[in-house]
């Protein structure tokens, strides 16, 4: 029996090197005329339709598959009804297992694994046991090699459901085109996944990801058990995690003058980020399964005590049960923390509450605006409450209000008055900015010559906090650049109606830990960090297009926008980030809207201490921004269009870059501020020059052209250092294999612009 993935939005981690199997190659009866996973994506993409045909029993797992694709059409036929004609109409999901009906079990026999007797053969691999699921997800239908196939197939149907169901509750999708090509699970976690050599559509060793023969250790606890997944037991990152965890569980069980628990703990520890994704879907540097009564900690440098927290919210609920306020327990876990973010929640509460930034009482104790909040705002704060109410109640009278307190319309103003009084009191650690950027002696940032990075994978293995993004870190370091821009996205579906930001939190996307874990790489490569927060519209619009229609949304939209970005202010103060840019191309909210920018970057500079930018629209928005002197640096996004002919001379394009630097610089000048471009770039396509903000439509390739752009605007910008301070073009990518000749798009990775790259970071300051 087999399956083919369709599944989750989510990838891998530790590479295994295995063989791939002769019988693989012969079932795909491989040629080079296959069409590329990129081309199978497209395919479906454009078409947007989807079959669905599954097993007995598993109509449900089908019917929510189709629910998840509601801009898709989804057909679904029983397994016992589909006829081989249906089975190469359109892209095909298959659902099931032990196939009775002949046409589906000759096009999964096909496919190339193999299940039987209690074994899945795939590649080298033979997996034995229990609740294995294996999963494919577009690969090249055997019936229709054009259009792409996935299947979700098991020993047992039942298997499939229970793992449909438990990746249902996780959050996950399945069929879901960031998916791994395949992959396979047991008791619903990951033991093998990677990609195809996409020539051959052989498994590709340098993508598979292989946990079947993980070496752990078990260390035991007076309280956790810890399970130490190819984490060194004697690192000094390992012991003080261990140790903290026990000293911590200690001061709870003090606390809540408890017995000691019957059985310790699980508390699992993986060496990365990727390692623990790509084993949990989930990258968290700490996280609580309540439902296992499990903790997962991530141990190593990057999240040194940054990662307290979950492990004692799950001995709390075993002690205490859960409270009815979300904020009792996240706030009574993080009071037995030591430093948490380094300084303590004491000093991060006071901090907000003292800048003008502290989020109001009601909303930190409103179960769903406390878990649509910041983490980081939200988290301190609640924390900081806790303590105020433990020293308000005594501790006594805490424990029994614990589980079941909500204060009354009457008590809650008088409790906020009492705990923001308890706020002004002066703090045993001063207020003034972080040590990472103290106000009086932090060096002027150097010319920064660097690049947006690019969070392209939507993968575990190949996005933000991945080796791969480590490996593409460490590439731009070596072609010269001393800077780089980290790129979280949130998005907004309607540019004319306020609605709430999303911080992303499902692993594979720009998640607040994938964020730390590339600065921290730039900065032990001695580069400079930019945290650079932009908003994604679908549809074809953009940032430029937020147009509010009232003076009502108009408020609220900057509501929603204050309380993203003090998000970000705060991480980037507490990871020590170069610089902040406040927003990107709002091309009519800024014009529109000068006193409520002005009344952000107020409130935004009370947390984050650093320089501050903001990514100015090339045109009528960079040359009319009027906020600017609010400001440290101006920032270009610089697209400006440099010719319309199809053959220019250098010459004429260097003159109309001069043109572009003599504009920008007129504004530089005028506000008396240095000018950072914080975005510009060509794509590799015979014109890039006509319409230089284009990404790719369809046209050739033509890598020469791109690398005439580079090398012209980095020879100009030679002689225009004293008021321009640096270049970040658009874009370098997570994955380095993502480029090359071929890739029309903005990166000149492995592109003839990759030499003008080096040269020309050369030749600047």
């Amino acid at each position: 029996m087999r399956k083919i993935l369709s599944c989750l939005a989510l990838l891998n981690c530790l590479s295994c090197q295995p063989q791939p199997a002769s019988n693989l190659a012969a079932k795909a009866e491989v040629s080079s005329g296959l069409p590329t996973r990129e081309e199978l994506l497209q395919q479906f993409r454009n078409e947007r339709r989807l079959l669905i045909v599954y097993g007995d029993g598993l109509e449900s797992v089908a019917q929510q598959v189709k629910q998840r694709h509601r801009r898709t059409e989804c057909t679904l036929i029983p397994e016992g009804e589909v006829s081989r004609g249906q089975l190469k109409t359109s892209a095909l999901l298959l659902i099931g297992a032990n196939w009775a009906n002949p046409v589906a079990r000759e096009l999964v026999s096909q496919l190339p694994f193999d299940m039987e007797e209690g074994i899945l053969q795939f590649g080298s691999h033979h997996i034995g046991g229990a609740n294995t699921v294996f999963c494919l997800s577009f690969y090249p239908n055997p019936l229709a090699r054009a259009l792409p196939i996935g299947l979700i197939t098991a020993f047992d149907p039942g298997d499939i459901l229970r793992f449909y169901q438990q990746r249902k509750a996780e959050g996950f999708s399945v069929y879901n085109w960031a998916s791994m090509g395949y992959e396979v699970y047991q008791n619903g976690q990951r033991l093998l996944m990677g990609a195809f050599d996409e020539k051959k559509w052989e498994p590709d060793s340098s993508t598979e990801f292989d946990f079947t023969n993980a070496r752990d250790t078990a260390m035991a606890g007076r309280y956790f058990n810890f399970f130490l997944h190819q984490v060194p037991p004697t690192s000094d990152q390992t012991r003080e995690l261990i140790n903290n965890c026990e000293a911590h569980a200690e001061k709870i069980l003090a606390f809540c003058q408890a017995a000691p628990l019957s059985h310790p703990i699980p508390c699992h520890l993986y060496p990365s980020l990727e390692q623990k994704g790509l084993r949990l879907d989930n990258t968290q540097p700490a996280q609580a399964d309540f439902s296992r009564g499990e903790v997962h900690l991530v141990a190593n440098e990057i999240f040194r005590g940054r990662q307290a927290g979950p492990e004692n919210a799950l001995l709390l609920r075993q002690m205490l049960g859960r409270p009815k306020l979300e904020a009792m327990e996240r706030g009574l876990a993080l009071y037995f923390t030591d430093n948490w973010q380094e300084k303590g929640y004491a000093y991060w509460a006071a901090r907000l509450y003292q800048s003008g930034n502290i989020a109001p009482l009601a909303e930190i104790l409103d179960n769903e605006q406390f878990n649509n909040g910041s983490p980081l705002v939200m988290g301190c704060l609640s924390a900081s409450f806790v303590d105020f109410l433990i020293g308000h109640w005594g501790r006594r009278l805490f424990l029994e209000r614990y589980a079941s307190w909500r204060p009354s319309p009457e008590e809650l103003p008088r409790l906020e008055a009492s705990w923001h009084e308890n706020l002004s009191k002066p703090q045993p650690q001063p207020l003034s900015p972080s040590p990472h950027h103290p106000a009086s002696s932090a060096p002027p940032l150097p010319y920064l010559k660097g690049f947006n990075f690019a969070h392209e994978g939507y993968a575990i293995y190949n996005g933000y906090g991945s080796g791969l993004a480590s490996e593409s870190l460490r590439e731009l370091h070596s072609l010269g650049a001393n800077a780089v821009a980290i790129v979280p996205y949130s998005y907004m579906r309607n540019a004319q109606a306020p609605s709430t930001l999303p911080f992303m939190t499902h692993a594979g996307s720009e998640t607040d830990e994938g964020v730390i874990h590339d600065a921290f790489v730039a900065r032990q490569l001695g580069m400079k960090t930019v945290l650079k927060p932009q908003i994604w519209l679908g549809g074809g619009s953009w940032p430029g297009d937020v147009e509010m229609q009232s003076e009502a949304d108009w408020n609220a939209f900057f509501n929603h926008y204050y309380r993203w970005m003090r998000h970000y202010a705060l991480l980037a103060e507490m990871n020590g980030m170069d610089m902040l840019c406040i927003g990107v191309e709002f091309a009519k909210a800024t014009l529109e809207r000068e006193q409520d920018w002005r009344e952000l970057i107020g409130k935004l500079r009370g947390l984050y201490s650093g320089p501050m930018t903001y990514s100015a629209n090339w045109g009528k928005e960079f040359e009319n921004l009027q906020f600017w002197d609010a400001l440290d640096y101006i920032g270009l996004n610089g697209y400006y269009p440099l010719s319309q002919s199809e053959s220019p001379s250098d010459e004429e394009l260097s003159a109309a870059f001069q043109r572009v630097l003599h504009l920008a610089g007129q504004v530089s000048r005028q506000y008396g501020k240095p000018l950072l471009f914080t975005e510009i770039g060509f794509t590799s396509t015979p014109e890039p020059w006509a319409a230089p903000h284009k990404d790719r439509d369809g046209s050739p390739y033509n890598g020469q052209a791109q690398e005439r752009c580079y090398r012209i605007v980095m020879a100009n910008l030679q002689a225009e250092t004293d008021w321009c301070k640096g270049i970040l073009w658009w874009k370098f990518p997570t994955y380095l294999s993502r480029g090359g000749p071929g890739h029309t798009g903005f990166t000149p990775n492995g592109k003839p612009a990759e030499k003008a790259v080096k040269e020309g970071f050369g030749r600047l300051p």
